[in-house]
Order: structure tokens, then C-alpha cells, then sequence
């Protein structure tokens, strides 16, 4: 057998070719036929017993080359994990080349890691700009703290539903005066000003009173999902309830109420939601400059990767993108027809992903690589062993929750060693 091993750099490919003819393929096919004439039963002989003049022409010719096809893949296969210097990353496909009586030559076609080669990636500056909290940012805190301790009240019966209070209701969906699955609904809460319905339909009952019918017209978006988009319809809507949004006052009671450790009045209040506000500004400005880092690292680097590896990653995107809009009951199509995009584009905006998303993760290598940068066993024991305290578990229990995903954990250990390996030796 003539073996070759080629290797494509450019591509992340390995093609190690293999051939057989002449006498050894003879041989090959000799051996085959005899083989199969083993199951052979020809009358008056026991099965196998038969000579092979006769059992032969039982036999199928295409057998004969098939079976010899299969060992001297087998074969092929056998040498090609002996060559040390090829690691596949995907399993290697095989290719016939030339299938004939005379030869048989083959090549198995296999993806190799994806290589990067970094370009600079220490002692980069990103410029630091301050963090400022405004008057505005605390008084939309507060504003939204009051919002989240709102009482709902159950309004008196002339009371007028507004926005933000909620409206309990009975309603029924028809279009072209037939009623629609999915358009009917009992004691329903809705909060209006949520959007949490088709627009239109919310502002069509505020002022609304309890035990107060309405007709509520609409008009699906033309980017609805399929069956629906574009057309009218019209909900005969029962108000069974109406219930009233209090926001309290923002003042020292209010502040008081909250319950929080070290603030008694609507001043210290207002200091503590400054100092939140600008402990979260500051970890989101640190993250986007960490973020600015990564991105330059990455422009300034090369990558090389094979497409088949893009195209198995990209339908693993799209295959959860898919159970993702399942759990909310829409369909690809449905997305693609309120999106206005075609298979094609969300086929390339994976892929697109899926490169990203593989540059970033062989950065992260390369650098653990350059800068000995490993996880020990000991540090993920001492990093197991710091999460099992907070939850009254021993280092045994949590590595049998973790099971298989205790590989993903020490991954996760190694990329924050890398990560805060390039923010000590950067300027950030």
C-alpha cells in the first residue's frame, strides 16, 4: 500500500492518501473472495466446503471488491493513527479517488485544530474615562425602586383604569368575524403600558371601568408570524376587575420602609443609590474596556480555521436559536418572516458567531500557551472547595453534581487566569 500524508496549513487540513494495485491489490481481492466464499452453501457440499471454482459464482463481484475495499481501509486507518503529528478535530471523512479491479486509491480528508497566531496582546492602552452619576440616573432609581414597591389596589367600580394600573379581563379574538385559536382568554391580567399585547390593543382600555364591555380593534404588524400579519381583528373584551397602581411617596417613610441596613431617611437613601449606581457604572465601564482589549488583541491577530468546523458550530447556533423561539411558541419562519430575513442571512450571521466566538476561545489558548498559564488540580479542589462552604456541601458532593461539566469548570478557571493575566499586563 502507497501512503502520503499532505498537509494544507491554509485550510486546517490533512489529506493522507492511500493506494493499492497491481499485485498487492490482486492479492487483496483474493483474499476477499475467499472470505465470502466461506458463507457460501452449495448443493451437495456443507456450507464454506465447497471449491471455489463453484462457490464463485454464487458471489457478487462487487462483494469481492467491497470487502477488499474494507480491509485496506481498515489498514490504511490502522497507519494513520500511528502519525503522531496528525490530530484530527473532527472525524476524517473518506474520499474514493479510483474504484476499479485494477486499483483502489483512497484519502482520508481530516480537520486539524484551528491556528492563531498572535499579534501584540501586551502593554496595549485603552483610555479610562471617569464615571459620573447624575442628579437624573438617582431620581430614575429612586423612581424605579417606588415602581417595583407599588401596591395593586382593587379599585372602586367607577374608577378609570390608567397606565401601569392592571386590568383583569375576559376576552375573544375574531378575524373576519371567526373566532382565532389563541385569541380568547379568561380573567386575564394585563398591566396596561406593559406592551405586553398587540399595539393598539392596551391604549384601547385605559379609562376603562370594571364590569364595563369594550370592542377592541386592531391591526396585526406586517411582520407578525404567518397566518396573522397584516390582518384585522376585533376583541370583544369583558372588564371583570380593575385594579390600581399606588406608587408610594419618596420620602423619609418611604426610604425608612425599605428595610435597608444603615438607611433611616430619603437623604441617606438617596446616598446609597448614588453609591450603587456608581459601583455599577464603574464594573460596566471596566467591563467594556476589558471588552476594547479583547477586540484589539483579536483585530491584531490571524486565524485560521477550518469551514467545516464554522458549519458544525453555526447549526449548533441555529439549533438553539430554533428551541429557544419554540419555548415561545414561534417557528424559524415565523422569525424570519417578522424579521424580514432570509434562511441564507441567519445562516451567515451564525457563522459569523461561530468565528467570533472561535477566534476568542483559541486567543484565550494561546495566550494560557505563551505564558504557561495552566489550571492545577489543587486550585480547582481549593476553587470547588470555596463554592461547596457557601452551600453546606463537601468537595466529593459538588464534584458529583458537576459530573461531566467539571472539565467546563476548569476551562472557565483557566480563561479568568488569562483574563486577569491581560489586565495586570495591560494598561486598562
Amino acid at each position: 500500500m502507497q501512503l502520503k500524508l499532505e498537509t494544507l496549513k491554509e485550510k486546517c487540513e490533512v489529506h493522507f492518501n492511500a493506494k493499492v494495485d497491481g499485485d498487492e491489490w490482486k492479492a487483496a481481492q483474493d483474499r476477499a473472495l475467499n472470505e465470502l466464499a466461506l458463507n457460501v452453501t452449495v448443493k451437495g457440499f456443507r456450507k464454506g466446503k465447497a471449491p471455489l471454482a463453484q462457490a464463485i459464482k454464487y458471489i457478487n463481484p462487487n462483494q469481492v471488491l467491497e470487502k477488499a475495499a474494507d480491509k485496506a481501509v481498515q489498514k490504511a486507518y490502522v497507519e494513520l493513527s500511528k502519525e503522531d503529528s496528525v490530530v484530527p478535530f473532527l472525524q476524517p471523512e473518506l474520499v474514493v479517488n479510483e474504484f476499479t479491479k485494477d486499483v483502489f486509491s483512497f484519502t482520508f480528508v481530516i480537520v486539524t485544530s484551528p491556528v492563531i497566531e498572535l499579534g501584540e496582546y501586551k502593554g496595549i492602552t485603552i483610555e479610562k474615562k471617569p464615571v459620573r452619576v447624575l442628579k437624573a440616573d438617582v431620581e430614575n432609581e429612586l423612581n424605579s425602586i417606588a415602581l417595583k414597591n407599588a401596591e395593586l389596589v382593587v379599585a372602586e367600580n367607577n374608577y378609570e383604569a390608567k397606565k401601569n394600573d392592571t386590568v383583569v379581563i375576559d376576552f375573544k379574538g375574531f378575524i373576519d368575524g371567526k373566532e382565532f385559536e389563541g385569541g380568547e382568554a379568561k380573567d386575564y391580567e394585563l398591566e396596561l403600558g406593559s406592551n405586553t399585547f398587540i399595539p393598539g390593543f392596551e391604549d384601547q382600555l385605559i379609562g376603562s371601568k370594571t364590569n364595563e364591555d369594550r370592542k377592541v380593534e386592531i391591526q396585526f404588524p406586517e411582520n407578525y408570524v404567518a397566518g396573522f400579519a397584516g390582518k384585522k381583528a376585533i376583541f370583544e373584551v369583558h372588564v371583570n376587575a380593575v385594579k390600581e397602581k399606588r406608587i408610594p411617596a419618596i420620602d423619609d417613610d418611604f426610604a425608612k420602609d425599605l428595610d435597608i441596613e444603615g438607611v433611616d431617611n430619603l437623604e441617606q437613601l438617596t446616598a446609597h443609590v448614588k453609591e450603587q449606581l456608581k459601583d455599577r457604572k464603574t464594573k460596566q465601564a471596566d467591563h467594556e474596556r476589558l471588552e476594547e482589549l479583547l477586540t484589539k488583541i483579536l483585530d491584531g491577530a490571524t486565524f485560521t480555521c477550518h469551514d467545516k468546523l464554522l458549519k458544525k458550530d453555526s447549526e449548533r447556533i441555529i439549533k438553539d436559536f430554533s428551541n429557544r423561539l419554540e419555548q415561545q411558541g414561534l417557528s424559524i419562519d415565523d422569525y424570519l418572516n417578522m424579521s424580514k430575513k432570509t434562511m441564507a442571512d441567519l445562516e451567515n450571521e451564525a457563522k459569523e458567531e461561530s468565528l467570533k466566538n472561535s477566534k476568542r476561545a483559541f486567543m484565550f489558548e494561546k495566550v494560557a500557551e505563551l505564558e504557561n498559564l495552566n489550571v492545577t488540580s489543587e486550585e480547582v479542589d481549593a476553587k470547588l472547595t470555596e463554592i461547596a462552604k457557601q452551600y453546606n456541601a463537601t468537595l466529593d458532593d459538588l464534584k458529583k453534581q458537576l459530573g461531566n461539566q467539571l472539565g467546563s469548570f476548569t476551562y472557565n478557571l483557566k480563561q479568568e487566569k488569562v483574563i486577569d493575566f491581560l489586565k495586570a499586563n495591560n494598561n486598562l
